[in-house]
């Protein structure tokens, strides 16, 4: 059975940043949703939420994030879900001092598809997107599926992998 997941409550367009279709909304400086007090710098449920599950990759997480951090379009959130490492992830994800990243430890079993299921359910986000924490984006990826998205009627993006090295 499939079963639909419960309806975000309806809040007000941004018209003055976006074209007409956007998704992205305003609530000024709280997550009306959720109750969820954010950053004073962040005033908006962030058009995407960036999940990136991990499990002791200490090493190279940091480059992941860098990736969702410099890119050139903003609105967004990165919510991590760290499986229980038991090596210096944590330490790494503390470093980057930005309000945009929330970072949850557990231990889910059902590895990979639990830590993705629990960072769907953590995301603030009109659209969410995957990032593996050994994988990084070009700068300009979420300009591009955000361009998408605002000029075409669509439920699900994907698009092409490039494998560089």
């Amino acid at each position: 059975m499939i079963v639909s997941p419960p309806k975000r409550p309806s809040l007000p367009f941004r018209s003055n940043t976006y074209p007409s279709k956007s998704k992205s909304k305003v609530v000024s400086s709280v997550f009306v949703a959720s109750g969820t007090i954010i950053s004073p710098l962040v005033k908006e449920i962030p058009f995407f939420s960036v999940i990136i599950p991990t499990y002791n990759r200490a090493k190279i997480i940091g480059k992941a994030i860098e990736s969702v951090l410099n890119q050139t379009f903003h609105e967004f959130e990165i919510v991590i879900i760290d499986n229980g490492s038991v090596d210096d992830t944590q330490l790494v994800v503390e470093k980057f001092k930005d309000d945009r990243i929330r970072y949850f430890i557990g231990k889910w079993t059902g590895s990979p598809a639990s830590p993705r299921n629990n960072g769907i359910s953590k995301a603030k986000g009109a659209w969410v997107c995957f990032l593996d924490s050994d994988d990084n984006w070009y700068q300009d990826k979420l300009k591009m599926c955000f361009n998408h998205i605002e000029k075409n009627t669509v439920d699900l993006l994907h698009h092409d992998l490039k494998i560089v090295g």
